[in-house]
């Protein structure tokens, strides 16, 4: 299932089934209830969730709940890749690993992946999704992934689906979907707004990528217009469909992070159908226009920062010197850029740093005192290292006055209340 979306085009993102039962607690109070898992169709893991509610003899009930895993096979299979959508005549490349329950990765497994291509037709009164096009690929698991490679022949939406089989013949199986540009959408036949799908290259992008999205028009031909949205409108582009889907590039910028946000709006004209689905020529064209928005979230791994503390001595005499060695490391590529991002950020740890202490430290009998006293010391010197690295920000123990309004001496009494209460001593005062 997408992760952009809850649903297939709208439809449910999961069905279930209820069922009620009654009985009667024994002399313990207890009652039990048995399940019997015979099988499951598709064969996927579901969620069991039970709740029971009891009455007494007041009348007054009590309720609980609980849930469970339900796991279709003792074997798990895994796909992946790379792109959530390819262009009509690549290839559709997917990896695949098998592994238990815990995770361990399984070898000398057969998988069995199917490739098929959905598309919508009329039939019978109805737009139903068909098949077009099925392709199959087997293949057996190692200590690492395994590729199979499909040919997007045609435009629209392929459901890859992977099937797995344990010693007990019991089956599991994972799916996803591959988009290719070209395919159709079912035709609405009223005026109302639409819905434009959008499909990202990839889950998540990071500054100076290229994002890639897919952008499927339920009417052609259309003008629209891609706008880019975080706290307002940062960037407008205009372009028109010819065909039910386009390709748009959008580059991510640093100053995108975390996220921006990417609206499709369209405008244009669809034929008119008649009741049996097929476009009649002699009805004229409806207006149509449809709208569409996604999220794009942007990898902050660059901004990250690691800050470690490093006593220069494993000991320390009483009286002794404190000295203590900082090191910061980030993942970013530009050295220059590096050098500037530890700088300001030490900075903001030095202004944002707080620590609660305790007034009082409660050491244990059965600890070594050589230990206690080691912990002691090395706390003292951390404190006094980040002491004297925001040195230059605290605020002095005695407020100085503003510069430009000299020394308090010689002033009234309101006039030097007046002054102290206004806040007139601390940035100007510290800078100096």
């Amino acid at each position: 299932m997408p992760w952009w979306r809850g649903d297939f085009y709208g439809g449910p993102r999961g069905s279930g089934s209820t069922q009620n039962f009654e009985g009667t607690t024994d002399a313990e109070g207890k009652h039990h209830l048995k399940i019997d898992f015979e099988s499951v169709k598709p064969p996927r893991p579901y969620t069991i969730s039970a709740s029971a509610s009891v009455q007494d003899v007041n009348r007054q009930a009590w309720a609980g709940q609980t849930s469970l895993l339900v796991h279709p096979s003792d074997l798990y299979v895994g796909i992946k890749t790379p792109r959530t959508f390819v262009q009509k005549g690549e290839k559709i490349t997917v990896e695949s690993i098998v592994s238990d329950i815990d995770g361990k990765l399984i070898a000398g497994r057969d998988v069995e992946i199917k490739a098929v291509l959905k598309d919508w037709r009329f039939d019978a009164g109805s737009w139903k999704e068909v098949t077009i096009d099925e392709q199959a690929c087997n293949v057996r698991s190692g200590e690492a992934a395994v590729k199979c490679e499909f040919v997007a022949r045609n435009g629209g939406r392929y459901i890859v689906t992977a099937t797995v089989m344990d010693d007990r013949e019991r089956f599991n199986e994972s799916e996803f979907m591959i988009w290719v540009p070209g395919g159709k959408t079912p035709p609405n036949r009223g005026v109302e707004q639409e819905e434009v799908q959008i499909i990202p290259s990839q889950k998540e992008f990071a500054p100076g990528d290229v994002a890639e999205l897919l952008v499927i028009a339920p009417f052609t031909p259309a003008e629209g217009v891609l706008t880019l949205r975080r706290d307002g409108l940062v960037k407008t582009e205009r372009f028109t469909m010819k065909d039910s889907s386009i390709t748009l590039k959008i580059p991510i910028e640093e100053k995108y992070l975390p996220n921006i946000y990417a609206q499709v709006d369209l405008v244009g004209a669809s034929p008119r159908q008649n009741d049996k689905g097929e476009v009649d020529a002699k009805l004229g064209s409806r207006p149509a226009f449809a709208t569409g928005n996604l999220n794009l979230p942007v990898s902050t791994a660059g901004r990250k920062l690691t800050v470690t503390a490093e006593p220069a001595d494993s000991t320390l005499a009483p009286g002794g010197g404190r000295r203590s060695r900082f090191r910061s490391r980030t993942i970013a590529a530009n050295r220059s850029r590096t050098a500037r991002l530890r700088s300001s950020s030490l900075t903001k740890a030095c202004l944002l740093f707080r620590v609660t202490r305790s007034p009082t430290r409660q050491t244990s009998f059965t600890r070594p005192v050589e230990r206690a006293f080691r912990i002691i010391i090395l706390e003292r010197m951390f404190f006094s290292a980040i002491r004297r690295m925001c040195s230059p920000f605290r605020r002095l123990r005695r407020p100085c006055p503003h510069p430009r309004v000299g020394s308090l001496r010689n002033r009234s009494v309101r006039e030097t209340a007046r002054l102290r209460q206004a806040g007139q001593w601390t940035w100007q005062c510290l800078k100096r």
